[in-house]
C-alpha cells in the first residue's frame, strides 16, 4: 500500500533535482512552466520515503520514485493515479520509468515534438537585421499581439526584466522577436522559440532569428533546445532548417478506468 501526502515544491525539491539528473535528456519548458502552479504529494511505503508526484488539473506533469523501489512501482502505480485523481498524463517519451508505468493505459497521443539535438547548420545572416533586448518601453507593443506566445500578457513585463525576449529589427520597424527561456536555474538549458509579426511571415525572418537565438546559446556555453505542438507544422520547418533534430515526443496517456487498464495503445512514439 502506497500512502499519498500532500508536500509543497520545497518538500520535494531534492527528490526534483535527482529526477531531473537522472533523465537523459533535459526536462521540457512546456512542463516546467506548470510545475510552480501545481500540487506535490510524497509518496510512501510502509513510512518510507519513496518519490513525489506532480499534477495540476486531474493531469499528471511529473512522477518519480527512487532506485531502491523502481521494480515496485509498476504494480503501485494505478493506486497512485486513483488516490491523485488522475485523468491524464503527460509523458516525455525518454523518462523510461514513467513511460513503463503508462504502458497499461489505455490510450495515448503525440502532443509535442522535443528538440534535444541538433548540427552545427546556419542559417545566412542578413545585414538588413539588427537584434536588441526588449525593454518595458516595448511593452505595449507586445501586449497588444493576439498570439498565445504572449500569454498570459502580465507575464510579458517579467521576461522583459529577465532578458528573455530578444526584438527582431529592420532599421526601427520590429519584424518579430525571440524567446530565450532558462528552463531551470540548475541547469545551463535554455528554450528558445519564436515569434514573427504576421504581416512579415512566409518571408525567412523566423530561421533568421532561431539561428540567432542558437548562436547567442552556442556563443555563451548554453545548451539550446526547442519544443513545439504536433501540429505546427510551420514551427518544425523552421526548428528542423536550423540542425535541430526530434528523437522525443511529449506524450499524453489517458487513464480512462482506473481498474480496467489494459496493455492496448494506439501508436508508438
Amino acid at each position: 500500500m502506497i500512502s499519498v501526502n500532500g508536500a509543497t515544491l520545497q518538500e520535494i525539491e531534492t527528490m526534483r533535482i535527482t529526477h531531473l539528473s537522472s533523465l537523459p535528456e533535459f526536462q521540457d519548458l512546456y512542463l516546467e512552466l506548470q510545475i510552480p502552479h501545481a500540487d506535490a504529494v510524497i509518496l510512501s511505503h510502509c513510512g518510507t520515503i519513496i518519490g513525489y508526484a506532480i499534477t495540476k488539473g486531474g493531469v499528471m506533469l511529473e512522477f518519480f520514485v527512487k532506485e531502491t523501489f523502481g521494480s515496485d512501482i509498476n504494480f503501485h502505480f494505478p493506486e497512485i493515479v486513483k488516490t491523485c485523481n488522475v485523468e491524464r498524463i503527460l509523458v516525455q517519451s525518454f523518462d523510461q520509468v514513467l513511460m513503463k508505468c503508462c504502458s497499461r493505459m489505455n490510450s495515448y497521443h503525440e502532443v509535442g515534438l522535443i528538440y534535444r539535438d541538433f548540427t552545427q547548420v546556419t542559417i545566412p545572416g542578413d545585414p538588413d537585421l539588427s537584434f536588441r533586448l526588449a525593454t518595458l518601453q516595448d511593452l505595449p507593443f507586445l501586449q497588444m499581439q493576439e498570439d498565445e506566445v504572449f500569454e498570459p500578457k502580465d507575464m510579458i513585463s517579467t521576461a522583459i526584466e529577465k532578458s528573455e525576449i530578444v526584438l527582431c529589427l529592420n532599421g526601427e520597424m520590429i519584424l518579430g522577436c525571440g524567446f530565450i527561456t532558462r528552463i531551470h536555474p540548475l541547469w545551463a538549458y535554455y528554450d528558445i522559440g519564436v515569434w514573427v509579426s504576421p504581416e512579415f511571415r512566409l518571408r525567412g525572418y523566423a530561421a533568421r532569428i532561431l539561428s540567432w537565438l542558437k548562436e547567442t546559446c552556442v556563443n555563451n556555453c548554453w545548451i539550446p533546445v526547442c519544443g513545439c505542438g504536433v501540429e505546427n507544422i510551420g514551427s518544425q520547418r523552421t526548428i528542423e532548417k536550423n540542425g535541430f533534430i526530434s528523437n522525443h515526443r511529449l506524450l499524453s496517456f489517458d487513464v480512462g478506468h482506473h481498474d480496467n487498464l489494459t496493455s492496448r495503445t494506439t501508436r508508438h512514439p
